[in-house]
Order: C-alpha cells, then structure tokens, then sequence
C-alpha cells in the first residue's frame, strides 16, 4: 500500500485553519492556500487527474465539487476553472459556467479555449452583447503583448463569427 498521508491535511495544516488572520496573512503575502496546507505540485495533479475522472464518467456534480475544491486550494491555475466550468455547464449551469470561464480567462490570460466557452455560454444565454465583449477583451489581450499575438488572431475571428453568427 502507498503512502497517502500526502493528500490529507497534516497536523500543522488544520492547526493553521484554526488561525484564520494567519490564513489572511498568508493571502497578503502571496501564498496560496495550496501553499499554505502544503499540498504538492504532484498531490495537486493527482487530485486533478481524480477531478478529471469524474467528468469522464460523467459525475458533473461530483467533478464540480472537486474543481471547487482545487480552485479554493489555488485559484490561479486555469485548468481548474475550466474543468469547474464544464461541470457546470454539461449540468446546463450556463451562468455559473460563465463565471469559471471567466476566472479561467483571468488565471491565463493567453489560453483561447476558456474565452471560446465563455463566448458559447454567452451564446446560448442569448447574450450576444457580451460574447462580443469577451471576443473584444480577447483581442485586446493578445493586442497588448506579443506572445499573445496568437490569442489575438483568434479572438478575432471569433468576434468577426459572432457578428455574423
């Protein structure tokens, strides 16, 4: 049997969740709480390869609570968010998918895939108007900086096809 202690908060970890100004403290400091708990880059990857397990199997409540989980734990990690948002959205959760595309947008900036799900829900909420905002906020990050200029391109097209869509 494998030693699993590694995927269970430690001693230290739940003694600090009694110490919520020490949690604050940690925030303020740039610390997730991934760092915190002291959970692994490689507990975290199991614990997301587990998350995406579920949506295989098609657990999309299951899986959204486990994308919560990860997201709470470390909120800059784009993946989450995105596997949070196609929980949502296969369980037809259109504006709380939105929501997670949104943060997946804001944890990676240059990725297209969660502006092209966003743009979707959007879409089938009938918010043309705001698709079009996020295409536009698209090209506008990929306009900005050069290693984005492939987002920008993109972005672009996906504007040019709501307008005519």
């Amino acid at each position: 049997m494998t030693d699993q202690s590694e995927y269970y908060f430690s001693e230290e970890a739940l003694a600090l969740m009694e110490r919520p100004d020490d949690v604050m403290a940690g925030f303020e400091r740039g610390q997730t709480l991934q760092a915190q708990m002291g959970f692994s880059p490689d507990a975290m990857c199991d614990f997301y390869e587990e998350a995406q397990n579920l949506i295989r199997e098609e657990l999309y409540q299951d899986g959204a609570d486990a994308f919560i989980f990860l997201t709470t734990l470390n909120p800059m990690v784009s993946e989450f968010w995105i596997g949070l948002g196609w929980c949502e959205y296969s369980q037809g959760h259109l504006q709380e998918a939105l929501i997670a595309f949104k943060w997946a947008c804001a944890a990676d900036a240059c990725k297209i895939e969660p502006y092209l799900f966003a743009v979707d829900c959007c879409l089938r909420m009938g918010d043309k108007q705001q698709a079009e905002a996020i295409a536009a906020h698209a090209m506008e990050v990929g306009r900005t900086e050069e290693k984005y200029r492939d987002l920008y391109e993109k972005a672009k097209i996906l504007k040019e096809s709501i307008r005519n869509g």
